[in-house]
């Protein structure tokens, strides 16, 4: 997970230089009172919704990568329309790209949350596999 995770910020850092922040979501921009990540910014999460053996040893799973990308909407940005640039560029630097450890990923959706903090967020999430060796 430490890998896939790693890997991806490297690959975001490097292919959408408009992100001032790419790091784990780890609820910043969710909490009150909290540091606020410098925007814009990509919050980056991966779990194993599902898991299956091959042997004993070894598992096929399937990964999700989430990124939420956000970016101040109100009162500070004169256009936040030309913020939702970097959605597409995240899905540019992530569709289909693949490492040592995963599968090519593939976009699966793209949510926005609906806020009223002055933040404008979208969660932007993509599948892939691969197999773990004990």
């Amino acid at each position: 997970m430490e890998e896939i995770y790693r890997n991806v910020c490297e690959r975001l850092r490097t292919n959408v230089p408009g992100l001032e922040t790419v790091a784990l979501d780890c609820g910043q921009i969710d909490a009150e009172g909290g540091p606020m990540p410098a925007l814009p910014a990509a919050l980056v999460d991966v779990a194993y919704p599902e898991c299956g053996d091959i042997t004993c040893l070894t598992q096929q799973c399937r990964v999700t990568v989430s990124v939420r990308v956000a970016f101040r909407a109100w009162p500070d940005v004169l256009d936040p329309a030309a913020e939702l640039g970097l959605t597409e560029e995240v899905y540019n630097a992530l569709q289909g790209w693949t490492d040592d450890t995963l599968s090519c990923l593939s976009r699966t959706s793209v949510t926005p949350e609906r806020r009223s903090d002055g933040l404008k967020v979208y969660r932007l999430e993509f599948d892939s596999a691969f197999e773990e060796e004990e």
